[in-house]
């Protein structure tokens, strides 16, 4: 299954629209490559458990963006 429409049939477009809709602006949606960086390419020392989806990963975001 293609990434977009995975992104489309589980309610990506409506979490983007409501987002843009209240103008949000402290909410980003990562990508793939975000997430390995962040968890060190779903390194099993950041695992922190199963969750109802899958593995749940301890992230590290590094990032020069000030944020509000």
């Amino acid at each position: 299954m293609e990434k977009e429409e995975y992104f489309r049939q589980n309610g990506g477009l409506k979490l983007y629209d409501e987002m843009r809709a209240r103008k949000v602006h402290t909410i980003h949606i990562l990508t793939e490559k975000e997430i390995k960086r962040a968890t060190d390419n779903y390194n099993e020392d950041r695992a922190l458990g199963c969750g109802g989806h899958g593995m749940v990963y301890r992230g590290l975001w590094m990032t020069t963006k000030r944020l509000p």
